[in-house]
């Protein structure tokens, strides 16, 4: 394999040569994108976001009856419309290398190739963690302060897993708000940096904590910016698919105003976390399936997985891999839906399940270019970064697009209570 003497500093062909010559069938996003979140890869990516705004038309009621033809007459109507007007979230991922480093490779294809793939690698992981996790989510939060989750510079999260969702060094901040349209708790220091990770006590340390921090603030992650209003997120299905069902002439969704027909333009919900979670996804089921609703799988976090196969014990079919999507090895059981398929996803909150229908017309995610995609309109993949940054090169992953669930009727939420290990 050929490899430039100063490998990719100057073009896409060069940077991209000695990955693409291992792996000729496949761009680098399939490489490392898709292999955690099994609703991220189920859902239905469509180029085709393109004007302003994407437009979701919900039928919400058809046509009313009578039991005399006069009077199916005298209260006919045309069936009930209500859109929404999606526009288009955006989010970033760098990769960085040092010029030193690229220059050390020089005679060695086998280290440029590590060189260059571990950087996109550890890239194309953030930038799926942002998406995958905002599929579920509502904005930018990725978790919650626990009570009495504050100790100096230490702040335990109300869910131990969402800790996953940080990495050491991010800069994160603290809103009242999911969406970060509340209060930022700044207390002289807005911007928080990560310097420890506990995954399994839920613990995230940073450098200065806020004075002003509260149990119950939302930890907002993917922006540095004292002004959050500037991001712009992917509404998930926490938004989508509340908990807490809209209420009519409030709580827009995209424009469109759900409170008018709660469970047809933004689902079921159930929330008894004191039930067993089998019992949780039955009644759930039971409660879609009475009101009409179509759905095959039922995505939740790996520890709720694990206490769920505990409580089914043999009464399941076990799905072996490849039997479902992409090889995410489930199970099957029975439901007042029908057969459910049951997956774990390191991204849905573990105080939440999701019971929805996966086929083309109730999960979709509109997109412009590839998602996610390299920014090389100039032909250039590698760019020189300035001096005030460092001497090294980086490219830029994005993507722009947004989660649409065309027939909300088709999915319902429950809340649960963490297992938190």
């Amino acid at each position: 394999m050929t490899v430039p003497a100063n490998v990719g500093i100057a073009s896409t062909d060069q940077g991209y040569a000695p990955l693409r010559e291992l792996y000729p069938s496949l761009s680098v996003p399939e490489l490392y994108g898709y292999s955690k979140s099994p609703l991220w890869t189920m859902c239905h990516k469509e180029a085709d976001f393109t004007g302003e705004v994407y437009k979701l038309d919900y039928a919400h009621d058809g046509m009313s009856y009578g039991w005399t033809l006069s009077d199916a007459e005298n209260i006919r109507q045309s069936p009930q419309f209500e859109n929404a007007k999606l526009t288009r979230a955006k989010g970033y991922a760098v990769g960085r290398m040092e010029n030193e480093a690229i220059a050390a490779t020089k005679n060695d294809a086998g280290a440029a190739v590590r060189l260059y793939e571990r950087t996109m690698k550890s890239a194309m992981k953030a930038m799926i963690r942002m998406m995958a996790g905002g599929m579920y989510r509502n904005g930018m939060s990725r978790g919650t302060i626990a009570t009495g989750g504050i100790s100096s510079n230490t702040i335990t999260l109300t869910n131990k897993t969402d800790t996953h969702n940080f990495t050491v060094g991010q800069t994160i901040q603290l809103n009242t708000s999911a969406d970060g349209s509340g209060t930022t708790h700044s207390g002289g220091s807005e911007n928080h940096e990560i310097t420890s990770i506990n995954n399994q006590a839920g613990t995230l340390t940073v450098a200065t904590l806020a004075s002003d921090a509260a149990a119950g603030d939302h930890v907002i992650c993917g922006s540095s910016d004292a002004d959050l209003s500037i991001a712009v997120p992917i509404s998930g299905l926490e938004r989508i698919i509340p908990i807490t069902a809209p209420t009519a002439g409030s709580d827009l969704y995209f424009g469109c105003d759900r409170g008018i027909n709660v469970n047809k333009l933004s689902g079921w919900r159930l929330n008894e976390p004191s039930l067993q979670v089998k019992n949780v996804v039955q009644k759930l089921a039971a409660i879609m399936a009475s009101g009409e609703a179509e759905a095959d799988c039922v995505f939740m976090n790996p520890m709720t997985h694990y206490k769920l196969y505990e409580e089914l014990n043999a009464n399941m079919e076990r799905l072996p891999g490849g039997m479902g999507v992409d090889g995410f090895e489930g199970f099957r059981a029975p439901s007042a839906l029908g057969p459910l398929k049951f997956y774990a996803d390191p991204y849905c909150p573990e105080n939440r399940i999701f019971i929805g229908n996966t086929d083309k017309e109730s999960l979709r995610f509109p997109h412009l270019g590839e998602c996610p995609q390299y920014a090389d309109e100039d032909g250039n993949t590698l760019r020189q970064v300035s001096p005030q940054v460092g001497d090294a090169v980086q490219f830029f992953l994005r993507f722009w697009g947004q989660l649409a669930i065309p027939v909300p009727l088709n999915w319902g939420v429950a809340a649960i209570t963490p297992v938190n290990y």
